[in-house]
């Protein structure tokens, strides 16, 4: 196997690992993380305050999002499933019983 074909055995591993939408998320708290600290470092004029924070208000919201999709939402769907499963074997039991 040539360097080459190395290379893209390896760019092929690197892109099956991470998805476009784990990058996207990522991004977005990175970004809304240096939203929040860059004002420290950079002097903001008093006439794009406003502007700033219309956009950190966009990047957090967006943060919040990715955070909800990835530990909020699908943990409850879940269990209600595994609890629709149970159920159902209780009442096959029953039924067999009967």
């Amino acid at each position: 196997m040539d360097q080459k074909q190395k290379g893209i055995d390896l760019v092929n591993k690197f892109a099956t690992r991470f998805s476009a939408r784990a990058t996207l998320a990522i991004t977005i708290i990175v970004a809304a993380l240096a939203s929040y600290f860059i004002p420290f470092f950079v002097e903001i004029p008093k006439t794009n305050e406003n502007h700033v924070s219309i956009g950190q208000g966009f990047l957090w919201g967006l943060a919040g999002a990715v955070i909800q999709w990835y530990f909020g939402s699908s943990k409850n769907k879940d269990d209600q499933e595994k609890a629709q499963q149970v159920k159902t074997l209780i009442q096959e039991a029953k039924d067999n019983v009967s």
